[in-house]
C-alpha cells in the first residue's frame, strides 16, 4: 500500500513539474491591439499633449492601509477609438501575499512561471477620456468578491465600471447592471482604494480613506509587454488575447501523466501477482 501511495504521489510531483515548465516556455506574445507611440503628440480638449503628459494628468489616485509589499510603478498604455482616449494603467507590487500560507506558496510558484520568472502583481485601471471635452467618461477595473478571502480559490474578482451621467455624477455598476449607484468624482480625478491582499480596488467609503500611496509612472514597452506575459495578466477592454496554449498542454500532460500512472500499477499489480505465484510454488 505504502509503495502506491508512493508511486502515485511521485507521478502527481511529475505531472505539476511538466504543467510549470509549460507555462513558463509559453505565453511571450507580442502585443497585437494597437497603442500609440510612447512619445506621441495628441490633441485633447484644444490642448496638445505628449500622451506621458496625458497619462500623469488623469493617474488615478490610489489609497492603501497596506505599507508592504511596497508599489513600484503604474505602467501605461494608451489606445483611441472615434470619440475616447482609452488610457491602461497596470498598477504594480513587488509581491503579494495571500493570507494562507499554503496557497501563497503555491500560488506563488505558479505565477513565477505563469508571468514569466516574476512575482510583482499587476492591476489594470481602464480611463475613457473624451477627446473634446477632456472629461473622463469611463473608467474600469477589479474588485474583490464580498466575504474575505477563500482557501480554494486565490482570486476572487469582479469587474465594475464607473460611466459618466452629468456633471461629477457617474454611474458604478458590475456586470449586467448589477448593484448599480451613483457616485461623484471631483477635479476629473478617479480615486481608488486597494481592497485586499491581492491589490483589487474599491471606491473608498467617503467616511473613511487610508492615505494616498505613491507609484513611479512608466511607459509599457512591447519588450516588457512581452517578457512578462501581459496578454496573460487582467486586463481592461483593450487588450491582446492571450496564446490558447494553456489548454493542450494541460491536455498533453494529463495523457502522459494518465499513461504513466497505468503503466507503472499495471507493472506493480503484475509483479505482485508473480510474487503470489512464486510463493505458492514454493509452498
Amino acid at each position: 500500500m505504502k509503495k502506491k501511495i508512493l508511486i502515485f504521489a511521485q507521478a502527481v510531483f511529475f505531472y505539476l513539474i511538466f504543467i510549470l515548465v509549460g507555462y513558463t516556455i509559453t505565453g511571450r506574445i507580442e502585443r497585437q491591439h494597437e497603442v500609440l507611440p510612447e512619445y506621441a503628440n495628441i490633441k485633447i480638449n484644444n490642448r496638445n499633449l505628449g500622451i506621458a503628459e496625458m497619462a500623469k494628468e488623469y493617474e488615478p489616485m490610489i489609497l492603501s492601509d497596506q505599507t508592504t509589499p511596497e508599489p513600484i510603478n503604474l505602467q501605461y498604455e494608451i489606445s483611441e477609438n472615434d470619440s475616447d482616449f482609452i488610457i491602461t494603467y497596470h498598477a504594480e507590487w513587488e509581491d503579494e501575499k495571500h493570507p494562507n500560507l499554503a496557497q501563497d506558496i503555491a500560488w506563488r510558484i505558479f505565477r513565477f512561471a505563469y508571468f514569466g520568472f516574476t512575482t510583482k502583481d499587476s492591476e489594470y485601471i481602464q480611463i475613457n477620456v473624451n477627446k473634446q471635452s477632456g472629461k473622463l467618461v469611463k473608467a474600469v477595473f477589479d474588485s474583490p468578491v464580498d466575504g474575505g478571502f477563500s482557501i480554494w480559490a486565490h482570486d476572487r474578482r469582479t469587474t465594475k465600471k464607473l460611466e459618466h451621467l452629468s456633471g461629477d455624477t457617474y454611474r458604478l455598476f458590475q456586470e449586467e447592471m448589477e448593484n448599480a449607484k451613483t457616485v461623484k468624482l471631483e477635479n476629473n480625478k478617479l480615486i481608488l482604494e486597494v481592497g485586499n491582499w491581492n491589490h483589487l480596488f474599491n471606491i473608498p467609503n467617503e467616511n473613511k480613506k487610508s492615505p494616498a500611496i505613491s507609484f513611479g509612472i512608466e511607459y509599457l514597452t512591447n519588450e516588457d509587454y512581452k517578457w512578462y506575459k501581459y496578454a496573460r495578466r487582467h486586463h481592461g477592454e483593450v487588450f491582446t488575447p492571450k496564446s490558447p496554449a494553456n489548454t493542450p498542454i494541460i491536455f498533453f500532460v494529463s495523457i502522459i501523466f494518465i499513461t504513466y500512472l497505468v503503466i507503472i500499477l499495471k507493472d506493480y499489480a503484475f509483479a505482485g501477482k508473480a510474487e503470489e505465484v512464486e510463493k505458492t510454488k514454493n509452498a
